[in-house]
């Protein structure tokens, strides 16, 4: 083994002990707790672990398995790893009929209020029982399943039939994905620690039901739902032998750079629809008279900034914080003369911003993104991007 290839694996082993020390911090902390009075809490906590650990633990077990010197020397990413896989170990894939039965069996209960919510028909539900590849069942919580996976199959549906903002479709998702109303103040544990982000999302009332699935049948269930678009080729295995020096960091990232393109894509379109709509009512100069005094000069010194490092320089909104859009979007003036026949209420696209702001800034610092992070990313950007085409259409 040469010395470049020695110091790239020391490399990726520290990455990704970065990655796993929240996992491993909470677990030290839970072996330490004997206390009997303390096992509900610890259950509780246990299952934010797991949650949050899904995805990486999972997407790392796998793409680093022709690296095994690396997970040999990493006792606490076994731990971790053994804890997914009981989790995982409890699911399985019923056929259609058993799935029918069990449906029948819990319908009366949060599963047909789910159903109601969003408008969604026995008929879809037993379609997609039929379609499912991936074991999706928790034998030790049907229920918590069976709801889960309703939901996703509801918010999906809803998505492609009902106006992205209907005031309906907007208190159906605030009692899965939570009231995001009030304003957040974000500390930075929140966004190091995807543990505490679990908890973070949970006290803000997400509905952990659904994403409480091993993470290949998470994903089929957003993409068959159409809540994810099929995933890009970008970082599948030709990209990864493409550049072999440098993809095993970009394996330990690898949600987090879909996120970050997520994102990124979001951020131009949106951009781009405010500033043409902005220009068509108001005329070119639209900043000077609809964007706040104090956002208009940050954007000038970052566009002068440029300038002064001869870098390329951009259209002056192209220097919008990504908190700078709905600001403009919700400014009364903007609002009442342009904004709100497409987005109805300010409080609701105020929510969907905010519940992207999370993982706004865990990508922002690449940190670990989990499914909890995934659900509110793929909705919010599909609600918002949605509403955005239905209009320009």
């Amino acid at each position: 083994m040469t010395n470049k290839n020695i110091r790239n694996i020391l490399r990726v082993q520290e990455q990704l002990r970065f990655q796993l020390l929240p996992y491993t911090k909470a677990l030290q902390a839970l072996e330490k707790n004997t206390k009997m009075m303390k096992i509900n809490q610890d259950v509780i906590r246990l299952s934010e672990i797991t949650r949050a650990a899904l995805v990486p633990v999972e997407e790392l077990s796998r793409r680093v398995a022709y690296m095994p010197s690396i997970l040999e020397t990493m006792e606490e990413f076994q731990k971790i790893q053994e804890l997914v896989q009981v989790s995982n170990e409890r699911f399985y894939l019923p056929n259609l009929t058993n799935a029918i039965q069990l449906l029948q069996e819990f319908e009366k209960n949060t599963v047909l209020k789910t159903m109601e919510r969003y408008n969604l028909q026995l008929t879809e539900i037993h379609r997609s029982f039929e379609t499912m590849r991936n074991s999706w069942l928790d034998t030790e919580n049907q229920l918590q399943s069976l709801d889960g996976f309703v939901a996703l199959k509801g918010i999906g549906h809803a998505l492609s039939n009902i106006k992205s903002f209907d005031v309906d479709m907007t208190e159906a998702l605030r009692i899965d994905l939570g009231d995001w109303r009030e304003e957040i103040v974000l500390q930075t544990d929140v966004i190091a620690n995807p543990v505490v982000r679990a908890s973070f999302y949970e006290a803000k009332g997400l509905n952990t039901n659904l994403t409480a699935f091993p993470s290949a049948t998470f994903d089929e269930l957003v993409i068959s739902s159409g809540i994810k678009n099929q995933p890009s080729d970008h970082y599948g295995d030709d990209y990864l032998d493409s550049d072999q020096e440098n993809s095993e960091l970009e394996i330990a990232f690898e949600r987090t750079n879909v996120a970050h393109d997520t994102l990124q894509r979001f951020e131009t379109e949106i951009r781009k629809f405010i500033d043409d709509l902005m220009k068509e009512r108001f005329g070119s100069n639209w900043i000077k008279h609809r964007v706040p005094g104090e956002m208009c000069k940050q954007w000038k010194e970052k566009q002068q900034k440029a300038k002064d490092h001869r870098e390329n320089v951009w259209p002056l909104i192209s220097y919008a914080d990504f908190s700078d859009y709905v600001t403009i979007i919700t400014m009364s003036n903007n609002w009442q003369e342009v904004f709100e026949e497409i987005f109805v209420r300010k409080s609701s696209i105020q929510e969907s911003f905010q519940r992207l702001f999370p993982i706004r800034l865990s990508t922002m610092h690449s940190r670990v993104i989990t499914q909890d992070d995934e659900l509110y990313l793929f909705v919010e950007t599909k609600r918002i991007l949605l509403a955005i085409r239905r209009f320009k259409s």
